[in-house]
């Protein structure tokens, strides 16, 4: 059983955590976040602050070679990576297969 993290998960939050799985070992800045599709400013960078009080991911400041503000970028701590996949394996688990099909994907064999 996966212990579920101190926020609640949404599809929003699995998109996220979904973005953040693609490439673990690399640090993604929001904004990059951000265009993920289905989710919005808000829910990005408010689900980047839950993951990090929770201790999914760690975060530092960047700055710009030039003369750009300082950019926060996220990466996944090893302990995070590992929970992150667990909560998304957890999470389509129980969801039918048709609900976790995109609308433009066709939907596989069996799963109307």
């Amino acid at each position: 059983m996966v212990t579920p993290p101190p926020f609640s998960l949404t599809p929003s939050t699995i998109g996220v955590l979904k973005a953040l799985l693609s490439a673990p070992e690399r640090e993604s800045h929001g904004w990059a976040l951000v265009k993920t599709p289905g989710l919005g400013d808000l829910l990005a960078y408010r689900t980047l602050r839950q993951c990090e009080e929770a201790g999914l991911v760690s975060t530092r400041w960047e700055d710009s070679p030039n003369k750009r503000p300082r950019r926060r970028v996220y990466k996944l701590t090893q302990d995070g990576a590992e929970r992150a996949q667990q909560i998304v394996e957890e999470y389509e688990r129980r969801l039918p297969r048709r609900i976790l099909s995109l609308p433009w994907q066709s939907p596989r064999k069996g799963t109307r």
